[in-house]
């Protein structure tokens, strides 16, 4: 990635993402060297950066770590467009964090992803902190294209913080 592409995204990953559910600056660009991580920029037909998502290549799962759109993008059905390009190049298993839904925002999320076919977990899950002063968070699982039984979700889980690097 570029340095004036990593000015871009950072701009939009910082700001779109609370403190705890996001990486230092310096974790970040070491990341970009880790052939099992990969950003993907979006752009518009002006070439204008409007979003980015960023994925963990886990073999046979994808774990969609981060998805976000550009504050003066969102509404404008890009989320879907990526989503929908995720899906085609990675047709398998995608699973991403969401915030429970405990307020508006955190419901229009969920509901955004469940239209897109992904299924809410109702499971127990604690993102692992992702920096020394980080705290770990409280969220939920949600899954593409079928829902993780109880039984194989303590497997996911483990399999997915063996695989990230959190720090």
């Amino acid at each position: 990635m570029l340095t004036e592409e990593f000015s871009k995204f950072w701009e939009i990953y910082d700001s779109s993402f609370p403190e705890d559910e996001k990486r230092d600056i310096q974790t970040q660009r070491k990341l970009l060297s880790n052939n099992k991580y990969k950003i993907i920029l979006y752009y518009n037909k002006n070439g204008e950066m409007v979003g980015f998502v960023a994925l963990w290549m886990l073999g046979d799962i994808v774990f969609l770590e981060h998805l976000a759109i550009k504050k003066e993008f969102r509404g404008r059905g890009y989320g879907t467009k990526i989503l929908k390009d995720i899906k085609k190049k990675y047709p398998g298993r995608v699973v991403l964090e969401v915030e429970p839904p405990k307020d508006e925002t955190a419901i229009r999320r969920i509901k955004f992803y469940k239209k897109a076919g992904f299924h809410f977990n109702e499971h127990h899950y604690v993102q692992p902190p992702l920096g020394r002063r980080k705290k770990p968070v409280p969220l939920k699982i949600m899954s593409y294209p079928k829902p993780v039984p109880k039984e194989k979700f303590d497997h996911l889980v483990r399999y997915i913080n063996k695989n990230i690097h959190h720090e």
